[in-house]
C-alpha cells in the first residue's frame, strides 16, 4: 500500500498498524486548466516509487506486507468483526 497521510487515516487508520509506504501528509494545491489537484513533494514521491521498486523486487517483504495487511484487515474490518461489535452492543442494551 502506498498512503497519503490524511487526517482521517492518520487518526482512524494509523493505530491498526498497516505496512505501508507513506506519501507523508504534506501536500500543496496546484490548478491546472483541468482542475485543482494535491502535489506531494517531488523528494517523497521519488522516495516512496523507490521503496515500492525495492517492494516489488522482494517477494520475501511483499508477502509480508500483504500477509500483514490481510490479516489486519479481517480481524478489524470485516463483516465477522462487525457482527462482533454489533453484539457487543446490542448486549449492553439489553
Amino acid at each position: 500500500m502506498i498512503v497519503y497521510e490524511y487526517s482521517v487515516f492518520r487518526s482512524d487508520i494509523a493505530e491498526y498498524g498497516f505496512k505501508n509506504i507513506s506519501l507523508g501528509s504534506n501536500h500543496t494545491m496546484r490548478k491546472t486548466p483541468y482542475g485543482e489537484y494535491a502535489q506531494v513533494n517531488e523528494m517523497v514521491l521519488k522516495q516512496a516509487a523507490e521503496q515500492a521498486i525495492e517492494l516489488l523486487r522482494d517477494s520475501e517483504a511483499y508477502t509480508d506486507m500483504v500477509n500483514t495487511n490481510f490479516e489486519i484487515g479481517r480481524r478489524c474490518f470485516s463483516l465477522e468483526s462487525l457482527e462482533d461489535i454489533l453484539h457487543k452492543l446490542i448486549s449492553k442494551k439489553t
